[in-house]
């Protein structure tokens, strides 16, 4: 399974609950995790298939800011 490593925008628990609103739409997510004690409060996701290009232009439609590490 792929694992996916973003810096993200997401700073606090309110963006968690809307992340997850989104994510959990998304049938090749396995899981993920976003560290909100690193400075670059880093969002990790393990899909089931290579499905980057994808999520990062649902996060970013969504507007959340991400880019990769």
């Amino acid at each position: 399974m792929p694992i996916l490593i973003f810096k993200s925008n997401i700073d606090c628990h309110a963006k968690l609950e809307q992340l997850e609103a989104v994510l959990c739409r998304e049938q090749d997510v396995h899981s993920w995790t976003v560290d909100l004690e690193d400075c670059d409060k880093v969002l990790r996701i393990i899909t089931k298939k290579a499905i980057k290009n994808k999520l990062l232009t649902l996060l970013k439609n969504s507007g959340f800011e991400i880019s990769d590490l």
